[in-house]
């Protein structure tokens, strides 16, 4: 208290121009000190600012991500359900030997099956690859077969199927790559 007696005191004992540049000091301080505020507090607002907009798009990533995941894991139960409905007891080749001779009408010798490498699929899977090769004149016998293949009770996936008639003659050459996915336990 003392000292803000002594700095009225003083302030009175000035003369009038003194008070007016004493006052004009103080008001630019004043004005600088609060300049200075201002700029300190919009810059903490505006790094806010661009903190807010980068973690909105990060979360809008995320939400994707999340939603795909979401989505693709539904598939995966989906996919394993149905694995593990068709699941099959005998062996694929067998079952594709039947197939070319009950519902493709076939002679044992009249097509080849050729296995592939067995490659992992993930963790839980692996995959056989049979290529098949035969010959028909019957499209519908064709069709059937391959039909017989994808509708059959075994997790098989046509992966490629090459048709070729001959120039000269009805006869169909058929090439089929045939993908078994088993169980790897």
């Amino acid at each position: 208290m003392k000292s803000l007696n002594s700095i009225a005191d003083y302030y009175s004992s000035l003369t009038q121009r003194e008070k007016i540049f004493v006052g004009v000091g103080v008001a630019t301080l004043i004005a600088i000190a609060l300049i200075y505020a201002i700029s300190s507090v919009q810059e903490v607002f505006r790094k806010t600012h661009s903190e807010i907009e980068r973690l909105t798009k990060n979360y809008a990533t995320v939400q994707i991500l999340a939603d795909r995941y979401a989505r693709l894991e539904a598939k995966l139960r989906n996919l394993e359900k149905e694995f593990r409905r068709k699941g099959r007891s005998g062996g694929v080749r067998s079952y594709l030997e039947k197939a070319l001779r009950t519902v493709a009408g076939l002679s044992p010798g009249e097509y080849s099956i050729k296995p592939g490498a067995i490659r992992n699929l993930g963790k839980n899977y692996k995959q056989a690859p049979f290529t098949i090769r035969f010959n028909s004149t019957s499209l519908k016998k064709v069709v059937a077969f391959l039909k017989d293949i994808v509708q059959s009770d075994s997790s098989l996936l046509i992966t490629k199927l090459d048709i070729t008639k001959g120039r000269r003659s009805e006869r169909l050459t058929i090439i089929v790559d045939v993908t078994s996915v088993t169980n790897a336990r």
